[in-house]
């Protein structure tokens, strides 16, 4: 199978993940942060290494800041939760994924806040026009993605961040897109959440993931109850991590992630990058040549690694299912951001067709995948 799916998770992980999944099932590994004998204290460091190795790519010094939930999802809940108060506005991008736009979506119909969104430029980045009327109405909290999961169109997170911080807004970042794939530095401290998944960018396994939390603020816990922390109190604890931290962490998950995060660092992030964006650069511009596709996504200048096209003849049902025929992985229909198709008039078409290479993906996989493309093309016309 040619898998180019990589936006919606990652395929293959990398290295040592298996591996360090498995060592969690054939040596003693207890509850972390209950116990004093070994196999609890290992579990214990492996979370706290863990933060480090994020706190690290992050470029930020407080890794018990570091959260650690089942997966960016639930840490976006945990955000809005956490931050939300009635009567807020909250300014939000028009390509949201629908774990921001959902939960937006269930405070506004019942009153609690007032959504507003601003515009995105023809480089599918803020348009800070738009933005510019969009603050006059005095924002109270800013909802961002960092990349589009449609059409890996990046957001100036950094800029935008400072920008709103200039009226008071706070800053929650949904990272899902460009966490492991893009650098993120957080060091200016102008984004006070930063919400991310362990199984996409940063190669690790499903069912992890986490947020960093600014010690500029403080939220309340969505979940409480045992942290192996004050057992003596029926109280939730007040210090990080562990007010957040409620339950028995995903360890197996964790140790996977651990190790994807030590190879990240070992390869670099920027190495990544380029590679990635030097078959997304390929992919793009030999499917721009192709008269038959409408092309909706970034150039790759500033694309963290999706590329979504429609067919201008047959139907992206008939065109999926000839690259499943053919064992190629791509991902069609909405996405999880119907807001994104409509915003680009999409909507109606049912979608678009996503191609998301990742870091172990070969260039002789993404000719292949074009010759398909090409015989599907040529098919249709006939």
């Amino acid at each position: 199978m040619i898998y180019l799916d990589n936006a919606a998770t990652s395929f293959p992980k990398a290295p040592g993940v298996s591996e360090a999944v498995a060592n969690t099932f054939n040596k003693p590994m207890g509850n972390a942060n209950r116990s004093s004998h070994y196999a609890s204290i290992r579990s214990t460091l492996l979370l706290l290494e863990t933060r480090e190795l994020i706190a690290e790519l992050l470029k930020i010094k407080s890794e018990e800041r570091v959260i650690f939930t089942p997966n960016a999802t639930t840490a976006i809940n945990m955000a809005i939760s956490g931050l939300v108060k009635p009567g807020m506005k909250v300014l939000t991008s028009p390509v949201e994924h629908n774990s921001v736009m959902r939960p937006l979506r269930y405070l506004e119909q019942r009153g609690k806040i007032e959504l507003i969104k601003f515009d995105l430029d023809d480089n599918m980045d803020y348009d800070k026009i738009s933005l510019e009327e969009c603050m006059k109405l005095k924002p109270d909290l800013l909802i961002s993605t960092a990349a589009s999961n449609v059409t890996g169109g990046i957001i100036s997170i950094n800029s935008l961040s400072k920008r709103v911080k200039e009226i008071d807004c706070k800053v929650i970042i949904d990272g899902s897109q460009l966490f492991g794939s893009v650098p993120v530095d957080l060091s200016d401290e102008n984004i006070d959440i930063f919400c991310f998944p362990g199984h996409k960018g940063l190669m690790g396994p499903s069912g992890t993931g986490g947020m960093y939390i600014s010690d500029k603020i403080d939220i309340a816990p969505l979940i409480f109850g045992g942290t192996g922390s004050v057992s003596d109190e029926e109280s939730q604890p007040d210090f990080y991590p562990d007010k957040l931290e409620s339950g028995t962490h995903n360890l197996h998950g964790l140790a996977g992630l651990n190790a994807a995060l030590k190879f990240i660092a070992q390869e670099k992030i920027e190495v990544i990058q380029s590679y990635k964006s030097k078959c997304l650069s390929y992919m793009y511009n030999e499917l721009l040549e192709l008269e038959e596709l409408y092309l909706l996504s970034a150039s790759p200048v500033r694309n963290c690694g999706a590329i979504s096209v429609i067919p201008n003849i047959g139907t992206i049902d008939e065109f999926t299912e000839y690259l499943d025929r053919k064992e190629i992985a791509v991902r069609m229909g909405l996405h999880c951001s119907p807001s994104t198709h409509k915003y680009y008039k999409t909507y109606d078409a049912g979608g678009a067709v996503r191609f998301s290479p990742g870091y172990f993906t070969s260039m002789s996989e993404i000719d292949t995948t074009i010759e398909v493309i090409k015989q599907y093309l040529n098919k249709r016309k006939k």
